[in-house]
């Protein structure tokens, strides 16, 4: 066999494992969370705030913005509210999440609420127990139902906790049908991941355990560890009828400009790549509060990114090297699909 033949055949190999590679193993695609998570979910299928769990929304509920928790959905007039969090075994146990449920009612009313145990189910599926209980509670301050249910799975460190208050347990069929479609999926938070929004012009990394702060932003995100608390929201703007560096200098101004308030870092300058970092520190040392703003600014794009950090920590730099690595690692958006068009 002739070399040429031989180096054709070989080549040809070579196109069909990549092609191979890139349709089902990923491999040479974007490696973005939204992209991974689109792959797990089925048609009728919802994604979590934080992506690490999928369900099914009752007919004619809607997300519920005004809550960090992983699922949070409300009936239609905003007389049931429904919420899910994954629970590590670690720190509560499924006996413990249910008797923290009435502690709840007690603290809010202020008068002792009488609680009952409406009903009980528990069912056991492949690898999943489901377990739900229907409580009545009644004060005078307090006359709803509190359903709540529990996800354990077959060799999980962790389960999904569940409640909603509803008016009735006329909400009882869409509390089942919602907590039967509860799973996991393949996606967490102890690594870090590629957010890459096609409603957005930037995409950004951000570090393990940070976890996304508003529903209503996509690029919204918090972390809390024993050294503090961060808060981070990032914006994108278009140059061409705003000024970035006086966008930029407006904000910090307004935040060093509050009384008593120590300029930590002012207005320093970082060129990494093909994009300019400006970025100010300020705080109030001695309250263990601070703000970090910098603007994100790309040779040869109108498009400029801001990112505002509300740190709560005894030392700012506790989180400043994740603030930093979040800022530098933002890049424009080959997956942006302009809501203009």
């Amino acid at each position: 066999m002739k070399k040429s033949t031989l180096a054709i055949i070989i080549l040809e190999i070579f196109l069909i494992l990549s092609i191979v590679a890139h349709n089902v193993f990923d491999i040479g695609k974007p490696k973005n969370i939204e992209h991974y998570i689109q792959k797990e979910l089925a048609e009728n299928e919802r994604a979590s705030l934080n992506y690490t769990l999928k369900y099914t929304m009752p007919e004619g509920y809607e997300e519920f913005e005004n809550s960090r928790e992983e699922i949070a959905i409300a009936s239609p007039d905003n007389s049931a509210l429904f919420v899910a969090n994954p629970m590590p075994l670690g720190y509560i146990t499924v006996e413990d999440f249910f008797l923290v449920q009435s502690s709840v009612f007690e603290e809010s009313s202020p008068d002792t609420p009488n609680i009952t145990e409406a009903n009980s189910d528990e069912t056991t599926v492949d690898n999943k127990t489901i377990t739900k209980k229907s409580f009545k509670v009644e004060s005078s301050y307090l006359d709803l139902y509190a359903l709540v249910a529990t996800i354990e799975f077959e060799g999980k460190d962790e389960f999904i906790g569940i409640v909603a208050n509803v008016p009735s347990l006329d909400y009882e069929e869409d509390f089942n049908t919602f907590v039967n479609s509860i799973e996991f999926t393949k996606q967490t938070t102890d690594k870090e991941r590629i957010f890459a929004n096609e409603n957005e012009p930037i995409k950004l990394t951000i570090p393990a355990n940070w976890l996304r702060l508003e529903r209503s932003n996509n690029y919204s995100f918090y972390n809390t560890t024993e050294k503090g608390q961060v808060l981070t929201i990032i914006q994108s703007n278009d140059n061409t009828d705003l000024d970035p560096m006086a966008d930029f200098q407006s904000i910090v101004g307004i935040l060093s400009g509050e009384e008593g308030v120590s300029v930590i870092k002012d207005a320093e300058t970082l060129v990494v790549d093909d994009k300019t970092i400006t970025t100010s520190v300020m705080g109030f040392p001695e309250q263990e509060y601070y703000n970090v703003v910098s603007l994100v600014q790309f040779e040869g794009s109108n498009v400029y990114t801001l990112v505002i950090c509300e740190v709560y920590s005894n030392n700012v730099d506790n989180f400043l090297k994740d603030i930093e690595n979040v800022t530098s690692s933002i890049e424009l958006n080959e997956n942006y699909v302009s809501q203009d068009k």
